[in-house]
């Protein structure tokens, strides 16, 4: 997945496309301008933004990594189990998958949401799916205590240098679990930016999409009702406190578009979550530019060779899902080099959608066969 390529473009926090043009020079074969039909503009009805419940909020799209609504991202919160994210991700860094994790009497203290019993064994993978999948909080002792070496503390300090390590700062925890505490805080940003990190690991993302998995002796049952309340849920986590409110990470798939929505301190998060998807697929859809080897997309230099060009490599764009069908393609080649390099453009690329400019990109001459 794309997640470190993400993060980095999630920092710049801004619009990814640029728009500038000039006169166009057209090559043969080009698709003439489609308009943007009264008929359509007629037919559409607007939809209104959501109301939601939660208190910090932030949603982006994953293809362009561009964040589209943010709401008190910034703000320090309590994040419940979604501090468990990073219970996982230290454990499996620092720890051996196949070693034995006992359950002993300090791990029961905070309770085992799938019963698990004083003395109980359990590899350290296994008790990673304990973690996330019920997200049972003696899980989350057993393995910082174990790994800690009887230091519970030492295992939480590693979970702190992890989020220094990604440059986040309003995050800090106390707690392997999430137990709300003054000093155990996140933010909705943060917290994207960890999804992010978490969801390259293909353990982490095989758990988290899991709605049921039998492990050990135990059957385990998911908390994320996404998984099975709105179709494409790739993962990630709830998390659940007094202080910390309803929290949730989702990660949305489907043909068009991909879509994280984080929110903390929500009142209802699997309604507030499933309105801002609803709004996001109904109002939006992920524009694909390509160029395919075709007689269109070829130029003859003056020495009467031809040579295929193209773009770079493929664009993706967000756009407002009424323009969908309008796009238009402009081809002006402006240097029509005889040996060209690579990396030299040789023209340009205009799109068109609606009738309308929408953005100009370089055109590259591909190596001869």
């Amino acid at each position: 997945m794309h997640g470190l390529r993400a993060a980095r473009i999630l920092l710049t926090l801004g619009c990814l496309w640029s728009l500038g043009f000039g006169p166009a020079r057209l090559t043969d074969g080009d698709i003439p301008r489609r308009p943007f039909y009264r008929e359509q503009i007629l037919a559409l009805k607007p939809i209104s933004f959501p109301e939601v419940t939660a208190e910090a909020v932030l949603v982006a799209n994953m293809t362009t990594g561009r964040i589209l609504y943010a709401r008190n991202e910034h703000e320090r919160r309590s994040p419940a189990s979604l501090t468990k994210i990073v219970t996982a991700i230290v454990a499996m860094e620092r720890g051996d998958p196949n070693q034995m994790i006992e359950i002993k009497k300090q791990d029961l203290a905070v309770y085992s949401m799938i019963g698990m019993q004083l003395y109980d064994q359990v590899s350290l993978r296994d008790m990673i799916d304990i973690l996330l999948i019920p997200s049972d909080n003696a899980a989350a002792m057993a393995i910082a205590r174990t790994l800690g070496k009887g230091d519970v503390k030492t295992f939480v300090g590693w979970m702190n240098d992890k989020v220094a390590e990604w440059g986040l700062q309003d995050t800090h925890f106390t707690n392997p679990h999430g137990f709300d505490d003054e000093n155990n805080y996140t933010s909705a940003y943060d917290m994207a930016l960890i999804a992010l990190h978490a969801m390259q690991y293909p353990w982490f993302a095989d758990a988290v999409r899991r709605a049921e998995k039998d492990v050990a002796n135990w059957r385990l049952r998911s908390t994320n009702k996404m998984l099975t309340l709105y179709p494409g849920t790739m993962g990630i986590k709830t998390g659940t406190e007094e202080k910390a409110g309803e929290c949730l990470i989702s990660l949305v798939r489907r043909p068009e578009g991909e879509y994280l929505v984080v929110v903390l301190g929500s009142k209802d998060r699997y309604t507030d979550s499933i309105k801002l998807l609803d709004y996001y697929y109904a109002t939006l859809a992920e524009f694909r530019v390509d160029l395919a080897e075709s007689p269109q997309n070829r130029y003859q230099d003056a020495e009467g060779r031809w040579h295929a060009f193209g773009l770079r490599e493929p664009l993706v764009y967000l756009i407002d899902r009424k323009l969908v069908g309008t796009e238009a393609y402009y081809r002006e080649i402006d240097r029509p080099l005889a040996n060209p390099s690579p990396e030299e453009a040789v023209g340009r690329l205009h799109i068109f959608l609606g009738g309308q400019p929408f953005d100009e990109v370089p055109l590259y001459a591909k190596p001869s066969p």
